[in-house]
């Protein structure tokens, strides 16, 4: 349990909290690296707006939408798949920096990111090549969060379907699909949730 701050006069080091066990930095608290990753995400959302004079940047609903698959859904609590699904989307609609991502939140972050991230939309243009061109060869933690994305995407679908689907609808479903199938054999609850979702297209 959380009982005090402790910080000494003049204290320069990283602020740490005690427990009844131990001392434990901040930045090592469960959910720390989450919690960072959703105020960046929405300090660069604001930016974006003002700088659009009022237009929209988006939400982080849909970051939201993905870590709530991944964690409570899919039983998924490594810290930096969570983050990296939180500001994936963020760096697609933001102006942020491979370097500046590297320097606030560490290269392993870095990287999972930009594997998410389009090579051609324009964004992180000074980070290293991308070493993965489809999804079934990217790290294990870019296809958890693809995996995720597809079964959010597909709910979004879901939400309108009356039974019925137009053309362009039926070939959107389907590279939903096609990108789910090149990833099965990750994590068996995704895929299990998303053919869960699928099933209602049926």
């Amino acid at each position: 349990m959380l009982q005090r701050i402790a910080v000494e006069p003049g204290h320069r080091g990283p602020t740490v909290a005690i427990t009844t066990r131990r001392v434990v930095p901040f930045r090592q608290q469960p959910c720390a690296l989450l919690i960072e990753a959703l105020s960046v995400a929405a300090e660069r959302r604001r930016e974006a707006r003002q700088r659009r004079k009022g237009g929209s940047a988006g939400g982080v609903d849909h970051a939201i939408a993905l870590v709530h698959v991944l964690c409570n859904e899919a039983g998924i609590s490594d810290d930096v798949t969570l983050a990296a699904a939180v500001l994936q989307d963020t760096i697609a609609d933001t102006q942020f920096s491979y370097m500046e991502l590297r320097r606030q939140f560490g290269p392993v972050l870095a990287d999972v990111v930009a594997e998410l991230t389009d090579e051609n939309s324009g964004h992180l243009k000074d980070r290293p090549p991308v070493r993965a061109q489809s999804a079934a060869s990217q790290s294990h933690r870019a296809k958890l969060i693809r995996l995720a994305e597809q079964i959010v995407a597909l709910r979004d679908f879901g939400r309108d379907y009356d039974g019925t689907e137009d053309e362009a609808s039926t070939r959107s479903r389907q590279a939903i699909k096609a990108i789910v199938d090149e990833l099965r054999g990750t994590h068996a609850t995704l895929e299990y949730l998303f053919d869960e979702e699928d099933a209602r297209f049926q």
